[in-house]
């Protein structure tokens, strides 16, 4: 993940918004219905904690989330919703690509 999170910059605009979306969910914990809703304006301040609160799609449960510093970083950045299916797709190729990279 930290691998994908330091070379995304480097991936085509089509896989660099899958992998922004990708690590938003591995960050978040979260399913896909839910944190394709997160965004930055979400982000909140509890006792110098920056959280986001929010209620899951499916459970509909309250759940709060710490935000690191590279969740927020991802949430500033530009990028699109996708289906969960596309994403699946993308994520390979995101993962194909790393690999890559990681090996040269």
């Amino acid at each position: 993940i930290n691998h994908i999170y330091n070379i995304m910059d480097t991936f085509p605009d089509v896989y660099k918004n899958a992998a922004i979306i990708f690590l938003i969910g591995c960050l978040t914990g979260q399913r896909h219905q839910t944190y394709r809703l997160i965004n930055k304006d979400m982000i909140l301040i509890t006792a110098g904690t920056r959280m986001i609160s929010l209620i899951t799609e499916k459970t509909k449960q309250r759940v709060s989330i710490p935000v690191s510093a590279k969740l927020e970083k991802l949430l500033n950045m530009e990028y699109h919703d996708i289906s969960q299916q596309k994403l699946n797709e993308y994520i390979k190729e995101v993962c194909r690509l790393a690999d890559e990279i990681g090996r040269a």
